[in-house]
């Protein structure tokens, strides 16, 4: 059964504690964990399951990465780089609008932790303190 809805990037996600996760505005119906999400022109752009208060959406992106890894290597590579990052469109609007006035930054992710000794600190990445 299909339902309409939209994409919800919700700021801080009580699931995993993570902030870049993509939810629906609507439910997913009894049964329908991993249906497809498809917008407007028709493409699949994820796939859905069952969360409260807001069901998740799993893009596309990561579903075909990780069939393609397994499709090649018989494994889905997690690398675990030592970074805590949140992404440009959730961060609280003042914050974003100094990033994009003072840096002419819109998008992408903004590092806030790196771990000590982890690959990311390995090749240079680090905090300015």
């Amino acid at each position: 059964m299909a339902r309409h809805g939209e994409i919800l990037c919700l700021g801080e996600s009580h699931y995993i504690g993570r902030n870049y996760y993509m939810f629906l505005s609507c439910k997913v119906p009894k049964g329908g964990d991993g249906g497809p999400v498809i917008d407007h022109d028709g493409n699949v752009t994820g796939m859905a399951f069952h969360l409260s208060p807001n069901p998740a959406v799993l893009s596309i992106f990561t579903i075909i990465t990780c069939i393609e890894m397994w499709l090649k290597f018989r494994r889905i590579a997690r690398p675990i780089h030592g970074l805590g990052v949140r992404t440009m469109q959730l961060m609280d609007v003042s914050l974003h609008e100094e990033m994009s006035l003072g840096f002419d930054i819109n998008s992408g992710y903004i590092v806030d932790e790196v771990s000590y000794d982890s690959a990311a600190e390995s090749v240079g990445i680090y905090l300015e303190m």
